[in-house]
């Protein structure tokens, strides 16, 4: 039997369940993440931590279980992004979602 491993990366945490074929979840790991936020209405994350963060907790869970991973699931919290080099690697801080530097500009 082969299982899945799905990694959900949100606003607060990064959370990897592995799942069997039969839908049992079969272990779980949880990462708690911050936000930073700023009176001008930014909402950062920083992209590195991110990535570290789900790369730990997709190794305890997987750690957890004798199964083989047969697949990966990711989801991520909306409109959330960072820019990117041309090899992948950020630039700078996800911008989360709940950035509101361009609410006048939308507004307008």
């Amino acid at each position: 039997m082969t299982a899945v491993i799905a990694v959900d990366l949100g606003t607060t945490g990064v959370k990897a369940g592995v799942w069997s074929e039969d839908g049992r979840l079969l272990a779980e790991a949880y990462r708690r993440r911050g936000v930073r936020q700023g009176a001008d209405g930014f909402a950062l994350q920083n992209a590195e931590e991110s990535w570290e963060l789900q790369r730990q907790a997709v190794a305890e869970a997987a750690r957890a279980i004798p199964e083989p991973i047969g697949a990966l699931v990711l989801t991520h919290q909306r409109g959330t992004f960072a820019p990117a080099d041309a090899t992948g690697r950020p630039l700078g801080d996800y911008i989360v979602w709940m950035d509101r530097r361009g609410a006048p500009i939308c507004d307008r």
